[in-house]
């Protein structure tokens, strides 16, 4: 067992590990952990049936992972959704706190992704899973999860301070909701693509770590990936043509600026305090909406 996993990681861990044969996974033996792989809303280990060599993934829920607004089964809802076509890594076991999946080996794109085929696949992919129909089941407001997050947010001060980007933001989620040109089908929404959970492998694009996903705006989803790749204007177009929403750039832009503020309420939540992280967040949403 890895020493730099905490004593009450650990219990949990090996709680986790006694629970093998009831996986439906391929392994013949009760595993052991060869690698931390770190994680936020989950902890993510590499596992090892030492005998067989076979890896799994195993994910271990995190201690805050209710006050982050996280549902499992609407998580297992839409994995199971879109489980035949390719995109996720395939899923053995999932229940409140312990997610075992298939282990990938590839690379994840990089903020500012020079490989075309790499933007042009990401593209596809994201397309793929925007065209899953499925039931309206598990619907996810943006507006919802920002007033969620902001009424979570426990500093009284820190609160106050960030009330008129709150309204302001609001506000722009409105209007470019209004924008569109026509309302927008509910599709599943990974709400979460940034390229930390994107891999590049022999076999495809995969698209990790789904406990954000739910029915959406496939724009929003969109903006997401597009705030987190920070791609050159030709790239950017090349994704733009591939997904086919070269019209929507406006709104996308957008709903970026709506995406950076609910990602600074889920680190200032997470956290309970402002860090230097959610500071830098802070900082920069005020220039690019203008505040003094």
């Amino acid at each position: 067992m890895d020493k730099s996993i905490p004593q009450s990681i650990n219990e949990n861990l090996n709680h986790a590990l006694s629970s093998w044969e009831t996986w439906g996974s391929p392994l013949q033996h009760k595993p052991r952990v060869l690698k931390n792989l770190g994680g936020v809303t989950r902890r993510t280990y590499l596992i090892e049936d030492k005998d067989s060599k076979t890896l799994l993934t195993l994910r271990l829920t995190a201690n805050h992972y209710a006050q982050l607004n996280i549902d499992w089964e609407r998580e297992r809802f839409i994995l199971d959704a879109i489980k035949d076509i390719g995109v996720a890594p395939k899923l053995f076991y999932m229940d409140q706190y312990v997610q075992i999946r298939e282990f990938l080996i590839g690379r994840h794109p990089v903020r500012g992704e020079q490989d075309e085929s790499v933007v042009t696949s990401i593209a596809e992919t994201i397309r793929l899973v925007h065209q899953q129909k499925i039931p309206d089941s598990y619907p996810i407001s943006v507006r919802n999860e920002l007033n969620y997050y902001y009424t979570r947010v426990s500093d009284s001060l820190l609160k106050e301070s960030i009330e008129n980007m709150h309204e302001v933001i609001l506000d722009l989620l409105t209007s470019t909701d209004g924008q569109l040109t026509s309302k927008y089908t509910l599709t599943i929404c990974h709400n979460d693509l940034l390229p930390e959970n994107i891999l590049i492998t022999p076999s495809g694009v995969r698209i990790l770590d789904w406990e954000y996903a739910g029915l959406g705006n496939p724009l929003f989803d969109v903006a997401v990936f597009l705030e987190g790749a920070q791609m050159d204007d030709k790239k950017l177009n090349i994704f733009l043509d591939t997904y086919g929403c070269q019209g929507s750039i406006d709104v996308i832009r957008n709903y970026q600026l709506v995406y950076k503020y609910l990602e600074l309420l889920w680190w200032l939540v997470k956290d309970s305090k402002i860090t230097t992280y959610s500071e830098i967040l802070l900082n920069s949403l005020k220039y690019r909406l203008n505040f003094n």
